[in-house]
């Protein structure tokens, strides 16, 4: 396998280690699309409870991810409408002092 990596490097194409791996070794049956080869995943009940164990963890990950965000799109709206009162706050006050330095004229 080392041999044909070489010679597709010196030919100056592109390794493609599964390729080179399919050449040398043929297709097998413990090929798992999209793991490549190795040890079949565990088939027993087992493995399906661990999976599905691992599932329900990342759903609840998710669960509590959406609640985080939900807090703090409410946090930011309270941030917003804050910042929106003391910047009309600020305009008024703004306002006021023109018209005080223009009643001093």
């Amino acid at each position: 396998m080392e041999k044909c990596r070489i010679d597709a490097e010196t030919r100056g194409e592109v390794v493609d280690v599964d390729k080179i791996v399919d050449d040398t070794l043929g297709k097998r049956l413990s090929y798992i699309v999209g793991l490549g080869y190795g040890s079949k995943p565990n088939k027993s009940s087992s493995g399906m409870r661990i999976l599905q164990e691992t599932l329900k963890e990342k759903d609840r990950e998710c669960v509590e991810l959406r609640e985080e965000r939900a807090a703090l799109m409410e946090e930011m709206n309270d941030t917003k409408s804050t910042l929106t009162e003391h910047t009309r706050l600020f305009e008024k006050l703004v306002q006021s002092q023109n018209l005080n330095s223009r009643d001093g004229d």
